[in-house]
């Protein structure tokens, strides 16, 4: 006999249905929010809200986020919903450079943040948020000037060579070789990164089972479902992320990271060496540090001071190397493209006495055009996120956005809506000519988000990708082997081709071409 019932199979029936109805009510209790603002909302779906297609990996966050802007066409704003929780989408560029540049001040936290229990990534400079980000930033603004890019070109001309050295091992003469284009791009960025930063000489490009190319694996490598979900909850979903000890910088990665980091300090101080890098940066902040009233007690020191650095190290190698393994996969979709940028690049080559250098590099216009619109259609972050620290009206429409409230531009269809850019599947260097620039609203070109909280190292990140671009393109034709498709990866949070990407890649007679 039953508690409730003359059975106990009754009563367990009774209290499953009652779980599940109770479940129901709850999660979807706010599913009425934008709707009762007056604000077009997706309709969502009990437990997923409109995340399903993510969590079942049917749609990429970059694609599916394009879907809620093109679903909203004609409104200045989207209501969503991830899981349980309400989320706005912005679509107009006006509302957005407010978001990001006039009302900053309301809008300069994130709402992405690491487990409680992870310093190390929740202190790095993408993560923090203020007061410390305000007294963290105005530190590394002096990084990325000229004259440190300038200088990191002239440190990593030992890397340069490296790369051209095993081209030629690779033996690419005559019809060419199927390579493996990913996996080259990850060796080369990681070297540059490597030595220009740090001061390492990491050999990737001459060991494949090199130390820290297994470290960056990891890191950003969406090797399993785990870490897929980690990275996701960690940008979209952080309460989560503190439920379940989520992580952005993964945790062995992280301690062989700390490891080397410290012998790189420790020999600096032994050996006294200088090189103008990061890492002197790094060591000037930690022995200059003193508690103020603008640091609100953050302190350039242990896990701080770590995780500056790991966030330079890894964002500098995935960005670059996905921005150019994606580049040249549009030049081999469009060899009229890749035949006009290598005219351009071997004329600057001949004109700098055959050697690659800042000044040539940044003048060369045509390349500036193809990274440019590359980072148009494979966006490394499929939205920027924000987080309302008040109360804020929207003056054309007079909507509160609430305090605490998830504010989403998704990068993805500002950068394919036919309204700013014509034929935007089509890949096209032009829509980067200056007649276009100057004739389009600057806010729906977002690679590097916009105002002071946009990338930092955004000048580093397209200069490394220009370098790898060159020094390939100049020398050798890339081409589509038979099938050759790229897709984006639905487990990866952060723009990423599924699977690898093989390219047919032949060493050409430059002379001849010339």
């Amino acid at each position: 006999m039953g508690l409730l019932t003359s059975s106990w199979l009754t009563d367990g029936t009774i209290l499953l249905l009652t779980i599940i109805i109770a479940a129901y009510f709850y999660v979807t209790r706010n599913f009425q929010y934008w709707k009762k603002r007056g604000v077009f909302e997706i309709p969502p779906v009990p437990f997923f809200g409109n995340f399903a297609k993510y969590c079942t990996f049917q749609m990429s966050p970059a694609h599916l986020f394009k879907k809620f802007y093109d679903q909203g066409e004609n409104f200045p704003y989207v209501g969503i919903y991830i899981f349980d929780k309400p989320y706005l989408l912005l679509r107009d560029p006006e509302i957005i450079k407010r978001v990001l540049i006039q009302d900053f001040h309301i809008f300069s936290d994130k709402l992405s943040h690491s487990s409680k229990n992870d310093d190390i990534s929740n202190q790095n400079l993408f993560y923090i948020n203020n007061p410390y980000w305000k007294y963290v930033r105005p530190k590394f603004s002096n990084l990325f000037t000229s004259a440190k890019l300038k200088s990191l070109v002239e440190n990593v001309q030992d890397v340069i060579q490296d790369f051209n050295d095993h081209m030629d091992l690779l033996k690419l003469e005559g019809s060419g070789k199927k390579v493996d284009v990913r996996d080259l791009t990850d060796k080369f960025t990681i070297d540059v990164i490597g030595l220009g930063g740090f001061g390492l000489k990491l050999n990737s490009l001459k060991n494949p089972d090199a130390e820290f190319r297994n470290f960056a694996k990891k890191m950003f490598g969406f090797y399993n479902l785990k870490r897929a979900v980690e990275l996701t909850c960690v940008s979209l979903v952080p309460q989560f992320a503190t439920i379940f000890d989520f992580r952005f910088f993964e945790k062995n990665s992280s301690q062989f990271f700390s490891k080397a980091f410290q012998e790189i300090l420790d020999e600096r101080k032994e050996k006294k060496i200088n090189r103008n890098d990061l890492v002197d940066l790094l060591i000037k902040l930690r022995d200059n540090d003193e508690i103020s009233e603008d640091s609100h007690g953050f302190q350039f020191e242990g896990d701080n001071l770590l995780a500056q650095a790991l966030v330079f190290f890894s964002a500098g190698f995935e960005t670059s190397s996905a921005t150019i393994s994606f580049t040249l996969y549009a030049l081999a979709k469009n060899p009229d493209i890749q035949t006009k940028l290598r005219d351009e690049i071997n004329v600057g080559i001949d004109k700098n006495n055959g050697k690659l250098s800042y000044e040539m590099i940044t003048s060369l216009q045509y390349l500036d055009m193809v990274i440019a619109e590359t980072l148009r259609m494979y966006t490394a972050l499929p939205v920027i996120d924000r987080k309302a620290t008040k109360d804020y009206k929207i003056e054309e429409t007079g909507l509160i956005i609430e305090k605490g409230t998830p504010i989403l531009i998704p990068t993805f269809g500002l950068h394919y809506d036919p309204q700013y850019y014509s034929n935007p599947n089509v890949y096209d260097p032009e829509n980067f000519s200056d007649f276009n620039k100057s004739s389009r609203n600057p806010n729906v070109y977002l690679p590097f988000g916009i105002g002071p909280r946009n990338c930092i190292g955004m000048r580093q990140g397209i200069l490394v990708s220009k370098i790898g671009v060159a020094l390939l393109i100049s020398r050798f034709e890339v081409t589509l082997l038979k099938d050759t498709s790229v897709e984006l990866d639905p487990k990866s949070y952060f723009t990423t081709m599924k699977g690898r990407l093989f390219l047919n890649i032949k060493k050409i007679d430059t002379n001849k071409s010339n």
